[in-house]
């Protein structure tokens, strides 16, 4: 394992630490904001219309390991390691910290200035990572899918190897990705809650664009496959996008989602034809 592989597990270790004590030292006010309506969002993130993304990631997986890419993009980046590393390196440290950052700066600055609106910002944000955390760190702890090494050959085979064990492969590595999913869920939090601000839009979209390649082009493709940032990405949005329209239109449920009664999802993978059919009944 690589000192750097060794450096990110420590720094995460911490920093899941460090969440934990903030939640518990934040004032009452400030706790009851951050988990208003806590359980309602996290099944709302996974259910409904949301549960079709779900699918949808686990289906574009599927197809991304199937047709190769997977392994295609890793070795690539595995080719191309010195050029991608100095320019990636805020990614790989920035998606451990931006829920902290971001979502402690707005509250401190929103409390100090009795800004509502943008503790309420705060709220969502902090909310948003305390639900994408937990559910990374579980969908990781099941799936225990190994990262790429390059280097050991056979991609293709690497790429396929999920062991559906209870923490057989940890928490750091694995399917989907944290960093992705961490910066997806912030952002697209904050582009809800702030539905008319070009700027929020601006970085939400800049981020997660460079969160994903950094995943996967950091360390010689050696960070995640890029299945795992689709994943991450998918699943991310969906807790995002949830908790942002809570916390924006003030705890009232404004869309009526609809329930999926059926939803089938069949590759077609041919020399000619890549794709796919849905069906959908509501």
């Amino acid at each position: 394992m690589s000192i750097f592989k060794i450096y990110i597990r420590f720094i995460s270790i911490k920093i899941m630490a460090l969440m934990v004590l903030v939640i518990l030292l934040l004032p009452l006010e400030s706790k009851a904001g951050m988990f208003d309506n806590f359980l309602g969002n996290t099944l709302d993130s996974f259910t409904g219309d949301n549960f079709l993304y779900d699918l949808t990631a686990i289906s574009a997986t599927y197809l991304l390991i199937e047709t190769n890419v997977d392994a295609s993009v890793s070795g690539y980046f595995y080719n191309h390691e010195v050029q991608y590393y100095n320019p990636l390196l805020p990614g790989a440290i920035w998606g451990t910290i931006s829920p902290f950052i971001i979502g402690g700066g707005l509250y401190y600055i929103g409390d100090s200035n009795h800004d509502t609106e943008m503790r309420n910002a705060a709220y969502a944000v902090l909310q948003a990572s305390l639900i994408n955390i937990t559910f990374d760190i579980l969908l990781k702890a099941i799936t225990a899918r190994p990262a790429p090494y390059p280097e050991q050959g056979n991609l293709k085979a690497q790429s396929e190897t999920f062991g559906f064990k209870f923490y057989k492969g940890g928490i750091i590595d694995g399917w989907p990705s944290g960093h992705v999913s961490a910066t997806a869920a912030v952002a697209f939090s904050l582009i809800h809650y702030y539905p008319d601000s070009f700027l929020i839009k601006l970085y939400g979209y800049t981020s997660v664009a460079y969160m994903m390649l950094t995943v996967t082009a950091f360390n010689g493709g050696r960070f995640h496959w890029f299945s795992d940032g689709v994943a991450g990405l998918i699943m991310g949005y969906t807790i995002g996008k949830t908790v942002g329209d809570y916390y924006r239109n003030g705890g009232i449920k404004t869309n009526n989602r609809r329930a999926i009664q059926y939803y089938s999802f069949q590759p077609l993978i041919s020399s000619d034809v890549l794709g796919g059919q849905v069906t959908i009944l509501f």
